[in-house]
């Protein structure tokens, strides 16, 4: 996850704290939620997204092959790959 829940705990650690305060000015209380609530899945990247990425990379010419990604959304991104054509 990153350090960024670290912004979004009761009491910071010292590096944290004015992270906190600015964000804090910046953000609704609604917004403050969503963000803080957001730190627990920020890695994941909804699968219609990874199907819209594949089919502009299809339409870009790739007709299959060797992929590799080290995003953490490589899952999803495998995931929703096209089946090669035959």
């Amino acid at each position: 996850m990153g350090a960024t829940p670290q912004v979004f705990v009761d009491s910071p650690k010292p590096e944290f704290a004015p992270l906190q305060e600015r964000l804090r000015e910046l953000l609704s209380e609604a917004e403050w939620d969503a963000a803080k609530e957001n730190t627990l899945n920020a890695h994941y990247t909804d699968p219609d997204i990874t199907r819209a990425v594949w089919d502009a990379v299809k339409e870009l010419g790739f007709d299959g092959g060797t992929c590799w990604s080290r995003a953490p959304a490589a899952a999803t991104s495998s995931g929703t790959r096209p089946s090669p054509r035959t």
